[in-house]
């Protein structure tokens, strides 16, 4: 059924249109503390709360004595919150012809490159983070000559145990309503596929196949390393030839000179902070025939959204840096 497009009644069900492909598969839109922006215009920033841990009460307290008060102290961080958005023009031909309803193609279209976009913007946040571990204990990335291994693996997790990092308990599933869903206690690791199939290969990997019944699968979930649960994402960095001598390493490379380094991503509870993305934040815009033009020749749809990200604690997510095997 072809839609009208001079009613405007039925933007709400292009804004669920925008919303699903936006968060559908966008590791790093998943996860993350969310703050919620009411202010406007330029000056308008996403304010986040960090509170430090408490340290430990070991002097014993004496019989009718209170104990010194532990004071509840907080420091504020700011992000800046900027707008983002693209459209694509359609004309009355294009209407005409339109055996796939082009209108409801190019609102998902928007939903995918708006959710690339965002999850790129959070990705760089992370990119930034100088918690970094190479494959094999590398001191400098461009030494990499190795794809992640078991060791590497435990070597990440007990780097965020030892710093009494704080397991992630839930994330936004692939839907319309941006509502987090709980999940068992464990650190995220976000990694690009390639990476992905040289963890498949590790001794201590645990396919979600293997898992329970009753645990909850993260969209884009393969399987777990002892406590790090992994997701694919095709935005991951990857920096060719940013590695050490490819030789006879097997590992992926853009020149035959020197090894593609990717980053994966292990991360904690809210180790970084991000807008939340709902139905007051992120829009789907369509103009209808003649909004433009006196012929009613032109139409088009849009999206845009007002969106920032931070790095909130850095001991709370490690950046991984590999080869990947071909």
């Amino acid at each position: 059924m072809r839609t009208n497009m001079n009613d405007f009644s039925w933007n709400v069900v292009f804004d669920k249109m925008l919303a699903k492909p936006l968060i559908n598969m966008k590791q790093f839109l998943k996860f993350g503390k969310e703050v919620v922006v009411s202010s406007k215009g330029t000056n308008a920033v996403a304010k986040f709360r960090k509170f430090p841990n408490f340290a430990p009460a070991t002097t014993p307290v004496d019989e009718g004595v209170t104990p010194a008060a532990t004071n509840l102290s907080s420091s504020t961080v700011t992000a800046t919150i900027k707008q983002y958005g693209s459209y694509v023009p359609l004309t009355d031909i294009d209407e005409e012809d339109d055996a796939e309803n082009l209108v409801q193609i190019a609102s998902e279209k928007c939903g995918e490159q708006a959710g690339r976009t965002l999850n790129q913007i959070t990705r760089a946040t992370l990119d930034a983070n100088t918690n970094v571990i190479c494959a094999n204990s590398v001191a400098t990335e461009d030494a990499i000559v190795s794809a992640i291994s078991q060791n590497d693996t435990l070597e990440v997790l007990s780097a965020l145990e030892a710093n009494n990092v704080d397991e992630v308990t839930e994330y936004i599933p692939g839907s319309t309503n941006f509502n987090t869903t709980a999940i068992e206690p464990s650190f995220v690791g976000i990694c690009h596929p390639h990476v992905a199939k040289d963890i498949r290969k590790l001794s201590n990997f645990f396919s979600t196949r293997e898992y329970g019944s009753a645990k909850v699968i993260m969209d884009g979930e393969f399987g777990s390393t002892d406590d790090i649960r992994w997701v694919k994402e095709t935005d991951c960095t990857i920096v060719p030839d940013g590695g050490g001598a490819i030789g006879s390493t097997g590992l992926r490379t853009t020149s035959a000179a020197k090894v593609d380094v990717y980053y994966s991503y292990v991360i904690g509870k809210d180790a970084y902070g991000r807008v939340k993305l709902n139905n007051g934040n992120i829009q789907m815009i369509v103009k209808p025939l003649g909004y433009a033009d006196e012929l009613n020749q032109v139409m088009s749809v849009a999206w845009k959204v007002r969106y920032a990200s931070i790095m909130l604690y850095i001991e709370k997510s490690i950046v991984f840096k590999s080869g990947a095997t071909k």
